[in-house]
């Protein structure tokens, strides 16, 4: 872990010039339960970045402490590199959007969104300038007059978006604010947000438990387990390159199959199912000899005629058509269940259960994963 900073007699600490946000050695307890761990966290400027992880892990306890909702038992946050460790909320130039939308709903529209430039003392003119251009933002200037019952959910999401935006904070939190939502119009509003966030190149960072909305919308995923952060990266280094088995099996779904290193070289070799093989390597404790787990993501496993050359024989369990995608989970002579996932399509063989097939997957498919967490359980 980082050590924690010393505050400077100015409060401001020198950092990398992009950095809008910045925590070091963040750390809150309750009792003998750790909510978060000693964490550290950087954000440049126009980042839109997802704290994600299960219940408890963390990101919530992390989103309030940086909001100033919460007080740290230790460690410091700065915001512009100026220490907003013991400013109140207020005063730390951020702006939060709630699941729960929070709207005033004795207000119209525009006095909700006018409510926060108010609160700032602007002139009744920039105020009126700046709710009419955050409107149209929003595609909503025709409700300015109604008030928050009158609208939508979709709308009222989009009107604490818009009162959020409205005084472009430095920094806006997000948190779980799609999860009211039924699918088609939380998919709408992910497409949204990030619409707007890049239009305004804001610093965004946003709350979820959902994976593929984490996935969609974000630059940088910070994968949080046990009061900590597990893996920070983009959506393709946490899928393709998982630190952990933690972070393979949380983030999509994957096959984690138990195998041995046969060679520990920078292009290792490693025996599973019978197989020896080259592997990708996520892990950089690798041993020869050692035991390893090798994940398969299903859309890498391929099934073909139970005669296929070069194949691993298997028997359908059963098919599953999800939408878009056919989930097969498969069984090898040892038992072990195998998941693939293809792309439906009406002209396409789909085995069936019981029908013996086989199964492949390319070369650069196998990634090697040492670890089971980053972090102590």
């Amino acid at each position: 872990m980082n050590a924690v900073a010393t505050e400077t007699p100015s409060r401001i600490r020198p950092s990398r010039p992009d950095a809008k946000l910045r925590c070091e050695g963040l750390r809150k307890v309750y009792g003998s339960v750790v909510a978060l761990d000693t964490t550290d966290l950087d954000m440049p400027e126009g980042e839109f970045l997802t704290l994600l992880g299960p219940s408890g892990s963390g990101k919530t306890t992390l989103l309030m402490l940086i909001a100033g909702l919460l007080a740290a038992d230790a460690g410091k946050i700065w915001i512009d590199d100026k220490l907003a460790s013991d400013l109140p909320s207020y005063a730390r130039d951020i702006g939060m959007v709630f699941q729960s939308y929070a709207l005033f709903p004795h207000m119209t529209v525009f006095d909700n969104i006018a409510f926060p430039l108010e609160m700032r003392r602007w002139s009744s003119d920039k105020i009126k300038a700046a709710v009419e251009q955050t409107l149209e933002l929003v595609r909503l200037p025709h409700v300015a007059d109604r008030y928050p019952r009158e609208l939508s959910g979709g709308q009222q999401q989009r009107i604490a978006l818009a009162r959020c935006f409205v005084y472009r904070p430095s920094i806006i939190l997000m948190d779980e604010p799609l999860g009211a939502l039924d699918k088609k119009l939380r998919d709408q509003m992910q497409f949204e947000i990030k619409q707007l966030q890049a239009e305004l190149n804001a610093t965004v960072l946003y709350v979820t438990h959902d994976q593929d909305e984490a996935m969609a919308m974000s630059d940088r995923i910070c994968l949080m387990n046990h009061g900590g952060v597990e893996q920070i990266g983009s959506p393709h280094d946490l899928y393709f390159r998982p630190a952990s088995r933690f972070a393979a099996d949380f983030l999509g779904e994957s096959n984690l199959l138990p195998g041995r290193v046969i060679s520990a070289s920078e292009q290792p070799e490693v025996e599973m199912l019978g197989l020896r093989f080259a592997a990708r390597r996520a892990a950089a404790d690798l041993a020869e000899g050692n035991p390893i787990t090798v994940m398969l993501r299903p859309e890498s496993i391929e099934i073909g005629p139970g005669t296929a050359p070069n194949g691993l024989p298997a028997v359908v369990e059963r098919v599953t058509m999800l939408g878009g995608v056919v989930r097969s989970v498969l069984r090898l002579g040892d038992g072990t269940e195998i998941t693939s996932r293809s792309l439906t399509r009406p002209d396409a063989l789909v085995a069936r259960p019981g029908e013996p097939v086989s199964i492949h997957w390319q070369p650069e498919a196998p990634v090697l994963i040492s670890r089971e967490t980053t972090r102590g359980a």
